[in-house]
């Protein structure tokens, strides 16, 4: 059952009201709501920091109850996201509830009056569309992460920080955070939507630098401006760690709007530049930035707060990641195929390369087994020269008989021979009388004819 229009509200003056004098109030000082938003008793906004909730407070032991996130999560009657406050009521009676809204943030009060049935039946259906937003980002994280493991490439590092960064941010905004991460937090409960803000615009940036080539080489000027962004996202969120929240918010959203400006020109520019991995890019951006806007200005109440308005950053920062991991994918799939190629190009050199080797080789083989041959030769003159040497050497060249330099040479060898072997060894010397009147008369050569052993020292 809706209740926005039948809410009326009075504004607060300066100085703080008793619920003495709201009850006292005439009629006149309330204005009537009269809005047509889709409203949530459950509270469906869980930013507001306090709320005092009064109900019947002019009978006797009524009690206020005090929720916000500036409470412990446990404190809640109803441990829920949002703010359920338990209401019993017998037939026929009336209820006067008062509700004191107290917060930094956009000042919204969505009511819904449930059944207990109805409360909890909507609440599944709910926790289900939580846990496949979550889960497809959990997916895309741990895909991403092991692809950066395996090929090292700093894309994917970038996008897994901005894919954790921008559901720690809705998580954060829509209560989920403080139910499951940190419930009794209060005070990082408010940063945290300053610091995963601004980190989403930080590693969204250095992402488009790497991913769609936003060099100083092929652009400059656009290289520098996103670089002041990324510079100015991580200013902002260290100062969101020391900076209250009311002072920050307002700065990060303006830095947003920057941020995200800047992102989907980068992927126009690069997709007129036939980027491949630009239109994908684009498309993600696109579906991020409208689901932004969308619920940013459900928050101003410049459209209606519904299911749609609600989830619109949920769901254009699903198909975001899912369109930016096939760009990846798509681009890794590139890269492989221009390896491929590359590495089969130079498959091809090699294969030529080694052929005009193995001819090469081959020729070698040739001159060698030709050179070898040609040393064979040479060798065998040589010997052969040797050894006409060594018989020239050994012979006398009047009487060609063996000279003295022969004998001394092979007695030396029959002497080593028969001390080694321990054989006989024996020695002839013949000695011719008259040998010099025949020499002198006959000459060296008629006795070399009849004398074969030669003349004798």
């Amino acid at each position: 059952m809706e209740l926005s229009r039948y809410v009326d509200y009075w504004q607060e003056p300066a100085e703080t009201a008793e619920i003495s004098d709201v009850t006292r109030l005439d009629s006149k000082a309330w204005t009537r709501n009269g809005s047509e938003t889709n409203t949530f008793l459950e509270i469906g906004y869980p930013v507001l920091d306090q709320i005092e909730i009064y109900i019947n407070p002019e009978q006797r032991g009524a009690e206020s109850l005090v929720l916000g996130d500036k409470q412990p999560f446990y404190d809640r009657p109803i441990l829920h996201r949002n703010f359920v406050v338990p209401i019993t009521l017998t037939p026929d009676q009336k209820a006067v509830v008062y509700l004191r809204v107290e917060t930094t943030s956009a000042m919204q009060v969505p009511l819904t009056l449930w059944n207990q049935d109805a409360f909890y039946s909507v609440g599944q259906s709910r926790s289900m569309f939580e846990g496949l937003y979550y889960g497809i980002v959990l997916a895309m994280i741990l895909y991403n992460l092991f692809v950066f493991m395996a090929v090292g490439e700093r894309s994917f590092l970038h996008y897994v920080g901005f894919i954790v960064a921008m559901p720690l941010f809705l998580a954060s905004l829509h209560g989920v955070a403080f139910q499951y991460l940190w419930p009794e937090a209060t005070w990082w409960n408010d940063q945290s939507i300053i610091v995963f803000l601004s980190l989403v615009v930080l590693l969204g940036g250095t992402f488009s630098i790497t991913f769609i080539n936003v060099s100083r080489e092929n652009h400059p000027l656009l290289n520098r401006w996103t670089v002041g962004v990324v510079i100015a996202a991580g200013l902002m969120a260290a100062a969101g760690l020391l900076v209250p929240y009311k002072y920050m918010i307002l700065p990060t959203i303006l830095l947003v709007v920057t941020g995200c400006s800047t992102m989907l020109m980068l992927s126009i520019v690069r997709w007129v530049k036939k980027d491949p991995a630009a239109r994908y890019y684009t498309f993600a951006w696109g579906f991020m930035m409208f689901g932004g806007i969308v619920m940013a200005m459900s928050k101003f109440t410049m459209l209606p707060r519904n299911l749609l308005t609600e989830n619109a950053a949920q769901v254009g920062s699903a198909l975001g990641v899912i369109l930016l991991s096939i760009a990846l994918a798509d681009r890794l799939n590139k890269d492989k195929k221009r390896v491929f190629e590359a590495q089969q190009r130079l498959l091809q050199e090699e294969r030529k390369a080694r052929i005009a080797q193995m001819k090469t080789l081959d020729i070698q083989r040739e001159a060698n087994v030709l050179l070898e041959e040609r040393v064979r030769e040479r060798t065998r003159d040589l010997e052969h020269l040797n050894e006409q040497l060594l018989e020239l050497s050994a012979t006398d060249a009047l009487t060609e008989l063996k000279n003295r330099g022969h004998f001394d040479r092979v007695f030396q060898s029959a002497v080593v021979h028969a001390y080694r072997y321990q054989e006989p060894l024996s020695l002839l010397m013949l000695d011719i009388d008259h040998f010099k009147q025949f020499n002198d008369t006959k000459g060296p050569l008629v006795f070399a004819q009849y004398c074969p052993l030669g003349p004798m020292p």
